[in-house]
């Protein structure tokens, strides 16, 4: 197996809406760091365009629907 194989790309935003970002809390029962911030984030697919997986783990994970800058 090659290095890129063992690779996972994970996408991140940080939406601001004037003095304000948003934060997501995580579920008190999650697996990996319950009850803690963080910002929306989430791994993009294979073949998935990084900035339609960015709009896609925002909306699964707050509901919001955004247009990732280019």
């Amino acid at each position: 197996m090659t290095e890129e194989a063992n690779q996972i790309l994970i996408t991140a935003a940080i939406i601001t809406k004037e003095d304000t970002i948003l934060l997501l809390k995580r579920s008190d029962t999650a697996k990996r760091a319950p009850g803690k911030w963080e910002l929306p984030s989430g791994k993009v697919n294979y073949g998935e365009e990084p900035l339609l997986a960015l709009e896609r783990v925002v909306n699964e994970s707050s509901g919001l629907q955004v247009s990732a800058a280019k």
